[in-house]
């Protein structure tokens, strides 16, 4: 039965319950008739039952018409494949640069600086005087070590000679020997500590600060200057304990400077064997790869270090945003013969927008990806693109 002929059996019957009604009223029945009344009414019931069902009817076919309509109207959406190949996560740590050759250099027996022979930001090479002491006593002793050393030496060679001849006794040389020997001992002392005397550098470097001048006095120890070889670099990192096992040496890395917004690349020299009692953590060296980027570099710069903690060669992956939970249980919606299909999954690592799926897809799929919110399983698809 149709729409039309529904409402047309419906009206014919509204107007036959009118008229019905209009002659009830016109005619009355006799008076105080009882029995006219109570069939009148039934009839009045009899209508009004086939006009409900005559409602219900079309209120049913209506809703059908409306089903049907909205059956017909796909859900638009777009779809991607899933992502194949490595996948990787990265930390990033908290690490500093540091100098193999940082070096605040002093006198070891100190005195008054007679001459500072360089100047700060020179470059200075291995063994080079970079400044002398006052050593004047020390000259005055090797002075008077000298003279009875020569003594000495004559007195030997003089008691040597006798002995070679029988002449004298042993005792007597033997003594001449010992002298001459302690005073050739003591002026090797003096001259060793002449030498410390001049200050140094022991290394090839720049002289990167002066902290004393000239005509000052210079305790044991103290330092005078500091001299940096920036050519020897390195990036150290304190690494949480939680993360033991994920490096090994010879490892690329990637270090970021805040200061200067750079980022250069490296690779692991060593990984720390002990757990700092203190801090809980074990220390990460790396060495900047390429001598150009040692130029950004200057000791006590902070830097960042970011390294792969996780890597799977073999991995299906999607976007972390696609993915829908349920009661504990993960799944994506997938475009399956214009139609959605729920697909369960399981979950790995994720990184960078996207998580691993270690089972459920196998990397050939259409994942919906765009117009979730529509879609639930059955839905019929309307696939109007592909995301990237």
């Amino acid at each position: 039965m149709s729409i039309n002929t529904i409402t047309m059996n419906f009206s014919s019957r509204i107007l036959l319950w009118v008229i019905s009604a209009a002659i009830l009223a016109a005619c009355g029945g006799k008076p105080g008739d009882p029995e006219a009344k109570r069939k009148e009414l039934e009839k009045l019931k009899s209508e009004k039952a086939k006009i409900e069902s005559a409602i219900a009817a079309l209120e049913k076919e209506l809703g059908t018409a409306n089903d049907s309509t909205s059956a017909e109207k796909p859900t638009e959406v777009k779809v991607i494949t899933p992502r194949t190949g490595i996948f990787e996560t990265f930390a990033e740590f908290q690490g500093v640069i540091a100098s193999e050759e940082n070096l605040n250099m002093g006198s070891e027996v100190g005195g008054r600086i007679t001459k500072i022979m360089v100047k700060e930001g020179q470059e200075v090479s291995k063994g080079q005087v970079l400044a002398t002491f006052d050593s004047e006593l020390i000259q005055k002793s090797m002075e008077e070590v000298q003279n009875a050393l020569d003594l000495a030496t004559v007195t030997f060679e003089k008691q040597k000679n006798l002995w070679d001849q029988k002449i004298g006794s042993e005792i007597q040389f033997l003594q001449a020997k010992n002298q001459k020997e302690n005073l050739e001992k003591k002026m090797e002392s003096l001259k060793a500590q002449a030498n410390k005397a001049s200050l140094r550098s022991p290394i090839q470097g720049t002289v990167d600060k002066i902290y004393l001048n000239s005509g000052e006095m210079a305790g044991p120890g103290v330092p005078v200057m500091r001299v940096v070889n920036n050519r020897e670099i390195k990036i150290t990192a304190d690494i949480p304990e939680r993360f033991v096992g994920k490096f090994k040496k010879a490892d690329s890395v990637g270090v970021t400077l805040p200061a200067t917004e750079k980022t250069i690349s490296g690779k692991i020299r060593s990984v720390g064997q002990v757990i700092d009692v203190n801090n809980r953590t074990f220390n990460l060296i790396v060495d900047p790869t390429g001598q150009k980027e040692k130029e950004y570099l200057k000791p006590n710069m902070l830097a960042v270090v970011k390294a792969v903690i996780y890597r799977n060669k073999k991995s299906v992956s999607v976007p972390t945003d696609i993915i829908r939970f349920e009661n504990n249980i993960k799944y994506v919606y997938a475009a399956v013969d214009g139609k959605a299909q729920k697909i369960i999954v399981e979950t790995g690592e994720s990184s960078q927008g996207y998580t691993e799926i270690l089972s459920g897809l196998d990397g050939t799929e259409q994942i919906i990806s765009q117009g979730l919110k529509s879609v639930s399983e059955g839905t019929v698809l309307n696939i109007i693109g592909s995301n990237p």
